[in-house]
C-alpha cells in the first residue's frame, strides 16, 4: 500500500503527538485512582540458619547469618578484621630557637671576661650573667665556648668561639 506524502505527514504527526502525550501524561498508577482493587499478599520471611562448614572461620558465617535482609547485596564487604586504632604520639616538647647572634670575638678586661656577639642590625657586649634580648642569659664565657640559656624553656645552647691564638 503506497501512501501519499501527505498522508504519511499526517500520520507521523499523530504518531509523534501520541508518544508525546504517553511521555509526558502524568502516570496515576494508584488502585483507588484506577478503580482497580490491588491485592499484595506477603510470604512470611523464614531465617534458615545451616551449621558452618568446617573450613570457613565461625565469626564469617556469624556475620553472614545475621544480616538484614533488607542489607544491599551489592554493598561492599570487608571480610578482614578493621586494624586496631592507632595510638597518636605525643607532639615533640617545645625546642629553643637557634641564638640570632653570631660569636664576634671575646674581651679580657680586668680579669672579666666578655664576648662580643652580634647580628646584621646591632652587635651586643655581654659578660656572664647577662641577658641578651631579654631571653638569653649568658651562662658561662670559656677560651673556646659561650655556654647561654633559652630563658623561657631552660635549654642550654653552646656557641663555639673557635681558637685565638
Amino acid at each position: 500500500m503506497r501512501l501519499s506524502p501527505r498522508t504519511r505527514s499526517i500520520l507521523l504527526a499523530l504518531t509523534l503527538a501520541a508518544t508525546l502525550a504517553a511521555a509526558f501524561a502524568p502516570e496515576d498508577t494508584s488502585p483507588a485512582r484506577s478503580g482497580k482493587t490491588a491485592i499484595v499478599a506477603q510470604a512470611p520471611r523464614r531465617q534458615i540458619v545451616a551449621e558452618p562448614p568446617a573450613d570457613v572461620p565461625d565469626i564469617v558465617f556469624r556475620r553472614q547469618a545475621t544480616a538484614s535482609p533488607q542489607a544491599d547485596p551489592f554493598s561492599p564487604t570487608a571480610w578482614v578484621p578493621a586494624p586496631p586504632p592507632v595510638k597518636a604520639e605525643p607532639p615533640p616538647p617545645p625546642m629553643a630557637p637557634p641564638f640570632p647572634y653570631t660569636y664576634l670575638g671575646r674581651v679580657d678586661d680586668a680579669g672579666k671576661a666578655s664576648v662580643l656577639v652580634g647580628r646584621a642590625d646591632k652587635s651586643v657586649t655581654a659578660q656572664a650573667g647577662d641577658l641578651i634580648d631579654g631571653v638569653w642569659r649568658v651562662d658561662k664565657i670559656t677560651e673556646r665556648s659561650v655556654e647561654l640559656i633559652y630563658q623561657p624553656l631552660g635549654q642550654r645552647q653552646t656557641l663555639s668561639a673557635g681558637s685565638e691564638q
